[in-house]
């Protein structure tokens, strides 16, 4: 099992063959998948976070304080004081408890209290939550801080806090989604394993039609 070789198995997307790996090397693989998540490549980090969820649910079934020990250290990164910051430590979180929200719900709202307040985490906290939607019972407790997002002077933020409304399905927000239709800032968002560039405009008017 080579580093190089789980790159490429995540960027084709061969989550198969990555889950049969974990059956022989489980946490050499997760190591792996964690140090993707870090990768400045946009969509090899984004599937390699989606892969790590996958792996993690699997390996969780025999192993399950493996992974927990995984999810404390991202948030531990999430800590200034750790010297390694992980921003795509919300959205790999988010990923391993929607795969095995069970055993790891728990620890969505440590995930959400250490983003809230940290540009850095935003957009992938407000991309976690709508990941986790009928995952957890804890989402429209922060309804009002997501919309609150929607007038972020960052256009990621916005544009994520749009699409989560979405998502959670927030009829009361459509009005002030309204507001972004226009809003032709362009960012890059994952959905359904693809990436995508979108104007924020997009994204809210994609979470108008499904709130409508």
């Amino acid at each position: 099992m080579k580093k190089q070789e789980i790159a490429q198995l995540v960027t084709d997307k061969k989550y198969e063959t990555l889950l049969q790996l974990a059956e022989t090397d489980a946490k050499k693989l997760i190591r792996y998948l964690v140090r993707l998540t870090y990768s400045q490549d946009d969509l090899l980090r984004w599937r390699a976070i989606e892969a790590l969820g996958l792996a993690a649910g699997k390996i969780a079934k025999t192993e399950p304080e493996v992974i927990r020990d995984i999810i404390r250290r991202f948030l531990w990164s999430m800590n200034d004081e750790s010297g390694a910051q992980s921003w795509s430590a919300p959205q790999a979180i988010a990923e391993i408890i929607y795969n095995e929200p069970g055993l790891y719900a728990d620890l969505g709202p440590v995930m959400i209290s250490a983003s809230m307040d940290e540009r850095i985490f935003q957009p992938g906290m407000l991309w976690a939550v709508g990941r986790l939607v009928g995952k957890v019972d804890y989402i429209n407790e922060i309804v009002p801080d997501i919309i609150a997002f929607l007038d972020n002077p960052n256009a990621v933020i916005r544009g994520y806090a749009a699409w989560a409304l979405g998502e959670i399905g927030v009829s009361s927000s459509v009005d002030r989604l309204k507001n972004l239709v226009n809003d032709k800032a362009r960012v890059k968002i994952y959905i359904n394993g693809e990436l995508y560039e979108k104007t924020v405009g997009d994204i809210a008017q994609g979470s108008i039609e499904k709130l409508s």
